[in-house]
């Protein structure tokens, strides 16, 4: 089970990512079987953004998804993961 979990973190080529409206929508790809840039697989959130912007792509009833916070260089927010895993 092992290699189908981390197909998802197998960097792919652009020709390959499967993107949540494809041009010209008609269907919408949800959940861990889309790509959605800037984004972490394997969460709830990914998983309802998908859905989020799926339905904001198709039917315009919702707004758009707010964007996708980039945390990950933010010194402080790394030094608070730090102090948690150090048990501090």
């Amino acid at each position: 089970m092992l290699t189908f979990c981390s197909t998802n973190l197998i960097t792919e080529r652009t020709k390959a990512i499967v993107l949540v409206t494809p041009p010209n929508p008609a269907v919408a790809i949800l959940g861990q079987f889309c790509e959605m840039p800037h984004d972490c697989v394997f969460t709830m959130e990914y998983s309802v953004r998908s859905a989020w912007t799926a339905v904001h792509a198709l039917t315009d009833s919702v707004p758009e998804p707010p964007d996708v916070k980039h945390t990950d260089r933010n010194p402080a927010v790394l030094f608070r993961a730090a102090r948690g895993l150090l048990g501090g």
